[in-house]
């Protein structure tokens, strides 16, 4: 985002976009794998929906975007050729604007995502997210029941059974030391309640001071 450019170059070669995405930059199966999750991505659509009680009335707003407007990947039979050609993707200019939002804005550092990514590791992936956007903006110790936690990271139809609540929370803690790893600052401890939130830095510094808020 230092560009403000809609065109995002992963790499000036296949190599450079895979390092740049912390995976193996040998062989031409992960190639096509990203080659096909780009190409997934530019047919993604994103809709928000927030709905606002007022007096007598409830007001519905929904707002769409489109993640990917373009990329640019080439295609050959042989592996090495791939090491010479770029790796280009053309964001929406909606969801750019929103990117450079400062209010909005979300920095997550690559290394971090790279870490999480080659452990295969969606839960903490969510955890590092939600960490980076919620801790900047408290102000004092806040705590966070299991229960909701349960209802924001619980994947849509998991069943767990009798033991659902302890499996969750076995899972969510195994996840949050891998965070730990990436986001060492972050001051998250927990409780036998839930968790309790302090105030900590970003995982990346801001230019200026955000609002806080809890």
């Amino acid at each position: 985002m230092r560009t403000k450019q809609p065109v995002i170059e992963l790499g000036r070669s296949k190599t450079e976009a895979f390092r740049k995405l912390g995976l193996d930059p040998t062989g031409a199966t992960n190639w096509r794998r990203i080659e096909d999750q780009l190409r997934r991505l530019s047919a993604c659509r994103v809709a928000l929906h927030t709905r606002i009680s007022e007096p007598g009335r409830v007001r519905d707003l929904t707002s769409t975007y489109q993640l990917v407007e373009g990329i640019e990947l080439w295609s050959s039979p042989d592996d090495k050729q791939l090491s010479l050609m770029p790796v280009k993707v053309v964001l929406g200019q909606k969801f750019l604007e929103s990117l450079l939002d400062e209010e909005q804005a979300l920095p997550l550092h690559p290394n971090a995502i790279a870490f999480l990514a080659r452990r295969r590791a969606p839960l903490a992936m969510d955890i590092y997210t939600w960490w980076a956007h919620r801790l900047r903006r408290v102000q004092e110790p806040v705590k966070v029941p299991w229960v909701r936690l349960r209802e924001q990271f619980s994947e849509p139809g998991s069943v767990d059974g009798e033991n659902a609540a302890k499996n969750f929370k076995r899972r969510f803690l195994e996840a949050m030391e891998l965070v730990r790893q990436v986001y060492p600052t972050a001051k998250v401890k927990p409780v036998p309640t839930g968790l309790a939130l302090y105030p900590s830095p970003p995982p990346i510094a801001y230019t200026r001071q955000l609002p806080r808020k809890r």
